[in-house]
């Protein structure tokens, strides 16, 4: 075992986790933990402490080198943006995909820039969600865009702030740098179209790091490289092959769809194109759909109505009615109807824990099989293969329910760390620890579907589709904020 210890640290928006792996002995994990990341919450703010961030991950660093590891990779949650100072002092929060000021941001856009939010490729970084309105926002505030503008400071994603605290570089991850549309995916070099058209031609570029490339040294351990969340997990599934699709169920569900070393531009709507890895050898890409926050509706769930995880498994396995959870925290991003909140439907009279459960288990399967469908259609033919990872797919019924709804079987990771395996394989990649991410063996159990309604699109799909149809129009969703804050309920909207 003696110098085969790979580790990644793995940010996400609610912890974050530090898990070390034996290289040699097929990626075992030897070591795990977790701390907490709270978010800062404050209506439609959701950030999180940059300080707090930095005393763990340094906290992570420490343990990992005492343990002997050689190499840390990192995986970091997207769409975040952050600000800080040249000696890495934070100048503003981090910024989450959880965050809904871009709503207001969008609100006050000229109207070229609204229209332009219509354009297919182009237009979907001018929609709200999209880092790009928030890095916007704080380039017009004069403490962060002064400094940025004379050199003291950046303005960009976590991972380059991660990366510039460990090593001094201002780096960023090719996967988070090409969804802010500043950073062409095809070669990753600055897209000059989109900062003019927003107002960011000043805006420092960080240098693009690859996905086998060590970025620097802290305390002995060789740190880099940093790699997505969701793309990490894509590598941690073994998901590398076109015709792979990955469903990544955590704090948000991701479905990845693998189309190879062409982009898929222009997708769909809601549907986005990734850059999936990043070497020095190869590129692969992926188009994803997701869902903002359905681990956080099911953990609210757990800590209000339920002892814990298996409690409300074993109520969603009920034949009793159910109501329906539309579970949308952040609004629905496929399709596209950012003004669009969650809503509990079909109240009966009776209202059980088994109405609840099985109705929030079903809308999280309902929204999956719905991109799913999407998913196909934009790259116009079903996946070789469906592979399905995270904290949630423990949940017995849910992952039955979507294997029903997309008639396929689903192959279930046995330890669902999926995003921390994928970047620890890369730090081994990285150091030569590894010779190819392929040789790395993943244990996956097979959920069957427990009918099948045949080809094409089942009836199901297509009544959620007509149900958010209805449900999913901004006049509705403003009216009920306007309700909510006249009545004194809600907060404004507001940059807060």
């Amino acid at each position: 075992m003696a110098g085969s210890l790979v580790a990644s640290i793995d940010v996400g928006t609610s912890r974050v986790k530090l898990r070390i792996y034996d290289a040699d002995n097929g990626f075992r994990p030897v070591y795990g933990e977790a701390v907490e990341a709270p978010l800062v919450r404050r209506g439609y703010i959701a950030e999180q402490d940059p300080s707090r961030l930095r005393e763990i991950v340094f906290h992570m660093l420490e343990t990992a080198a005492k343990r002997g590891v050689r190499a840390v990779g990192f995986s970091v949650y997207r769409a975040s943006v952050v600000a800080w100072k040249r000696d890495g002092t934070p100048l503003t929060g981090i910024v989450t995909w959880m965050d809904r000021r871009s709503l207001a941001v969008y609100d006050a856009l000229p109207l070229h820039l609204k229209l332009t939010s219509r354009l297919p490729v182009v237009g979907t970084v001018f929609k709200p969600g999209s880092p790009l309105l928030m890095m916007r926002h704080f380039l017009s505030q004069p403490r962060v865009g002064d400094a940025v503008r004379r050199g003291e400071a950046y303005l960009w994603t976590l991972d380059a702030l991660l990366a510039h605290w460990v090593t001094g570089r201002f780096v960023a991850d090719p996967c988070n740098a090409a969804l802010t549309g500043l950073i062409d995916p095809r070669g990753l070099k600055p897209f000059p179209l989109i900062p003019r058209l927003a107002g960011l031609e000043e805006l420092p570029l960080p240098e693009i790091a690859m996905h086998d490339e060590v970025l620097g040294e802290w305390s002995g351990v060789e740190v880099g490289p940093i790699i997505a969340d969701q793309q990490a997990a894509s590598l941690g599934l073994q998901c590398l092959e076109r015709g792979c699709m990955k469903v990544s169920l955590g704090t948000g569900m991701f479905l990845d769809y693998t189309v190879g070393r062409k982009p898929l531009l222009g997708a769909g709507e809601g549907l986005v194109p990734l850059v999936l890895l990043r070497t020095s050898r190869t590129t692969l890409y992926g188009v994803e759909g997701f869902l903002a926050g359905p681990g956080i509706l099911v953990d609210s769930l757990v800590a209000s109505f339920f002892e814990d995880y298996e409690d409300l498994a074993r109520h969603a396995e009920s034949e009793e009615d159910a109501a329906l959870l539309v579970p949308s925290v952040a609004g629905l991003r496929v399709p596209h109807r950012p003004f669009m909140e969650g809503a509990l439907l079909g109240i009966t009279p009776k209202p059980s824990k088994a109405m609840l459960a099985r109705g929030a288990v079903a809308g999280i399967a309902l929204a999956a099989a719905d991109i799913y469908y999407r998913l196909v259609d934009a790259v116009g033919e079903e996946p070789r293969d469906l592979r399905v990872g995270g904290g949630l797919s423990r949940l017995g019924p849910l992952v039955k329910l979507m294997a029903r709804w997309v008639g396929r079987p689903l192959k279930v990771s046995i330890d669902p760390e999926d995003s921390a395996r994928g970047s620890a394989m890369l730090a081994a990649l990285a150091t030569g620890l590894l010779g190819r991410l392929e040789d790395v063996q993943v244990s996956l159990k097979t959920v069957e579907p427990d009918h099948m309604d045949g080809p094409g699109l089942p009836e199901v799909v297509e009544a959620w589709r007509g149900l958010i149809g209805v449900l999913g129009s901004k006049s509705f969703w403003k009216k009920l904020r306007r309700t909510l804050e006249a009545a004194s309920l809600r907060r404004p909207l507001s940059l807060g």
